[in-house]
C-alpha cells in the first residue's frame, strides 16, 4: 500500500540555517531518498512552495456566495499553526508500521512532525463505479 508522510515544520526552522547547515540538510534528504529507493519503496516527494506564496480557496456555504457559485481566494493558509506543511514523500510499503518507521528517519521529524496517511487511488475506485 502507499502511504503519505506529511511533513510538517515551524516557519523558522531552518530560518538561521548557515549555506553549510543547508547544504549538510539537503544531503540528508538525499541520503533518505536513496535509501527508500534502493528498499523499492520510492514513488514520490516534492517540497512544497513557501507558504508566503500559498492561496487558500473557500467555497461559501448555508446560503452565501456558494448559492450564487461565489468562492474566495486569499493569500497564504493563515490557520493558527505553529507548523506548516512544508513537503511529502509517497512511499510504498507493507504496512502502516514500515511506513512509521520510515517516517522516523525523515530529517524534518527532528525539528517538526510527519504524519501518516494511508492513499486511496481514486482511479482504482472510479473505475468500478
Amino acid at each position: 500500500m502507499q502511504y503519505m508522510l506529511l511533513i510538517y515544520t515551524p516557519p523558522d526552522a531552518y530560518g538561521d540555517y548557515s549555506e553549510e547547515e543547508w547544504a549538510a540538510l539537503v544531503r540528508r534528504y538525499e541520503a533518505y531518498m536513496a535509501e527508500q529507493k534502493e528498499a523499492g519503496r520510492y514513488v514520490d516527494a516534492l517540497r512544497l512552495d513557501h507558504r508566503e506564496e500559498a492561496r487558500t480557496v473557500r467555497i461559501a456555504r448555508e446560503g452565501g456566495a456558494a448559492a450564487t457559485g461565489g468562492a474566495t481566494a486569499t493569500d497564504g493558509p493563515f490557520v493558527e499553526t505553529k507548523e506548516m506543511l512544508a513537503g511529502y514523500f509517497l512511499l510504498e510499503c507493507a504496512s502502516r508500521d514500515e511506513a512509521v518507521e520510515q517516517a522516523k528517519k525523515i530529517p524534518g521529524a527532528e525539528v517538526g512532525t510527519v504524519e501518516v496517511r494511508g492513499v486511496i487511488d481514486l482511479r482504482a475506485l472510479f473505475a468500478n463505479a
